[in-house]
């Protein structure tokens, strides 16, 4: 059992972060999907923070589309986990409106 525990063990310390860090700035004006697994990093996210620059509201959610919560002009958003989960973004803004996003990730 002692050797089923160490290989366990060593698995979980090779999904460490690899310690890079990921960053974009995007101008929303319509439901955007950023794919962090298949485009870059191509690798999941363990944490992102997003910066609302713009003067109208943007929703953020993360795997799933959800559009609630909005984050204001000039707010923060931080999204932090103990694994690497995030694997997309999903920006949005009402209709007719337009944000420019900073977004910064680690993995």
């Amino acid at each position: 059992i002692s050797v089923v525990m160490a290989e366990e063990i060593a698995r979980l310390l090779k999904k460490k972060n690899r310690g890079f860090t990921y960053s974009l700035k995007t101008t929303v004006d319509g439901l955007k999907i950023i794919d962090f697994v298949n485009g870059e990093p191509h690798a999941k996210l363990t944490s992102i923070t997003i910066y609302n620059d713009g003067e109208d509201e943007v929703y953020a959610s993360v795997n799933t589309y959800v559009k609630n919560a909005p984050i204001k002009p000039h707010e923060i958003l931080n999204i932090e986990f103990s694994d690497q989960l995030i694997e997309k973004l999903y920006l949005d803004v009402d209709e007719g409106k337009k944000a420019t996003v900073r977004v910064f990730g680690t993995y």
